[in-house]
């Protein structure tokens, strides 16, 4: 069957017939010359409002559609951050019985640490100790900010590893200055 004799539907543009057109490979022999530009000309950024690059393939969403781009990138923390030396934890509860977390980073408005996740939910402690080696700063007040799941890369198997943060309540003098010291004397650069 010809394709021209096949039945089309209304809505299918093709005509049946071949429509490129041929060049004469004598061009180039004849002294012509290249024309094509073999600058790529896509765009390598994304151009959709409120998505982000993540491969050569795919995008994601990070936004709601009426945000634009500077509101995505808006700094709302007030303190900078500090990555923090190996063997600092966290610990919420009395005697290491409710949870024991190495902390990632900290400032003087909060901490981030990261914990094994237990069967039992965390009770509504709102006291946390800071401890390393031979400084220990005990009943800092807070409130949970983010608490989700990271990637297990310490422990072979399936133990599910979380990441907490957590924002300080109103600190004592004595506090801050406790805080300042351990942030000074006690980590290693900014995060």
């Amino acid at each position: 069957m010809n394709v021209s004799e096949e039945q089309r539907s209304g809505i299918d543009r093709r005509c049946g017939k071949d429509r490129r057109k041929a060049h004469d490979v004598d061009y180039f022999l004849n002294g012509g010359v290249e024309r094509r530009s073999w600058k790529e000309r896509w765009a390598q950024g994304e151009r959709r409002e409120s998505w982000v690059r993540i491969s050569e393939w795919s995008s994601m969403f990070v936004g709601s559609m009426r945000s634009n781009r500077k509101e995505l990138m808006v700094e709302r923390r007030k303190h900078k951050r500090f990555h923090v030396q190996d063997g600092a934890h966290a610990v919420l509860g009395t005697h290491y019985t409710e949870l024991l977390g190495q902390i990632i980073d900290i400032s003087r408005g909060g901490v981030s640490f990261r914990y094994v996740a237990g069967e039992k939910a965390l009770s509504g402690s709102f006291e946390l100790d800071i401890s390393l080696a031979n400084f220990y700063l005990r009943k800092v007040p807070f409130k949970n900010i983010s608490d989700f799941q990271i990637a297990n890369e310490f422990f072979l198997g399936s133990i599910p590893i979380r990441r907490r943060g957590v924002q300080f309540g109103e600190l004592t003098p004595n506090r801050i200055s406790q805080l300042e010291y351990f942030i000074q004397n006690h980590t290693t650069r900014e995060a």
